[in-house]
């Protein structure tokens, strides 16, 4: 037995203390020194077993996947699949971490039971009604495309028959763990996919990563580092989880899935990678064709992100003098007129007879 009081069920303090207790809390925090140690050594087996084979995370440490941000972050960011899979619950049911702790069932707080005179807002992170079962598909305001429940059993690892006629799991990597498998359990509403608890499916995995791993430290004191989820703090609340979304998707233009250290394809995601996935988007965002008037006549163009910089740069006087290569800047000069004379179909020297050429 470890030294610190002993709880019982959802982490309460055991009114009889010679009454052994066989049911863990659902906080981490009020777990014994000897019961995180055991989860901690049975999610570590279980992941290194999933590496190996791809065997699922049984249902019992998914839920604590879901409850602890201190307890192997490393199995949230591997892969978004790995990551989803962690998100269904033993009735084959998607929670989200924080309906797994707060709100369970029908009394989710949702965007159509809302009350804003007493909220003051409208949006409430939870899109959809949470679906406790099939019939809830047809009710009012919830356009779910889903099909019955899966059986958690859909992603375990095939079987083989030996010749006494016994079966075995096949020793090869599991082929029924793929991300088409996983996505069929989450419903789907107009395109996206979404949760039984009421949730969106992209928002949450947002969420799931950066609760896991993002740290702070205080400016005063270096040494003291700490995690989002650490001490008695719990998931971020739908509102404020949809928020953080926006920022990372839409004002910082990151696609999320280079949260994860793996691929769909099992290829590593180092930091080089994310920074020139990124780069790339914000270069494909900045040079999106647009609607351009030239002479009066609709025109298709679109921005060039070097150009663009070097002009912006000189005219700020921000081009110092080390970067003022001549050969260089004359090279991309001569590539935007070269880019301008295809856009308009004529030069500044060229003939009116240019102006008839085709503009691909």
């Amino acid at each position: 037995m470890d030294d610190e009081p002993r709880k019982g069920g959802r982490g309460r303090a055991l009114k009889d203390k010679n009454v052994a207790n066989t049911h863990l809390g659902d906080k981490w925090e009020n777990l014994g020194v000897e019961k995180r140690a055991e989860l901690i050594r049975r999610i570590w087996k279980a992941f290194n077993e999933w590496l190996d084979n791809g065997t699922p995370i049984p249902a019992d440490l998914r839920t604590w996947a879901r409850r602890a941000p201190a307890l192997v972050p490393e199995m949230t960011t591997h892969s978004f699949d790995l990551a989803a899979s962690l998100l269904i619950n033993l009735e084959g049911r998607t929670v989200c971490p924080y309906h797994t702790m707060y709100e369970r069932g029908t009394e989710v707080h949702h965007d159509y039971n809302n009350d804003p005179t007493e909220t003051f807002y409208q949006v409430t992170g939870v899109p959809h009604r949470p679906l406790k079962d099939v019939k809830a598909n047809s009710k009012e305001g919830t356009p779910a495309v889903h099909t019955r429940l899966q059986n958690t059993s859909y992603l375990d690892r095939p079987t083989e028959s030996l010749p006494s006629g016994k079966k075995r799991k096949r020793s090869t990597w599991n082929e029924n763990f793929t991300r088409e498998r996983i996505l069929s359990f989450f419903p789907m509403y107009n395109g996206r996919y979404g949760m039984h608890c009421g949730c969106d499916l992209d928002e949450v995995m947002i969420d799931f990563v950066l609760w896991k791993t993002v740290k702070i430290e205080s400016y005063s004191h270096p040494h003291l580092v700490e995690g989002w989820g650490e001490g008695r703090l719990r998931p971020m609340k739908p509102r404020d989880r949809a928020f953080v979304a926006v920022l990372v998707t839409r004002v910082f233009c990151y696609d999320f899935h280079y949260f994860f250290d793996f691929d769909s394809n099992g290829h590593a995601i180092d930091m080089n990678r994310r920074l020139r996935h990124h780069a790339r988007i914000l270069k494909n965002n900045y040079e999106a064709t647009i609607g351009v008037i030239r002479d009066g006549i609709p025109s298709v163009g679109r921005k060039d992100l070097q150009l663009d910089t070097l002009d912006s740069d000189e005219e700020n006087g921000r081009l110092a003098e080390k970067d003022s290569d001549e050969e260089a800047i004359g090279i991309i000069r001569l590539q935007k007129k070269l880019r301008l004379e295809d856009e308009t179909g004529s030069s500044s020297e060229s003939d009116s007879s240019a102006s008839d050429e085709d503009d691909d």
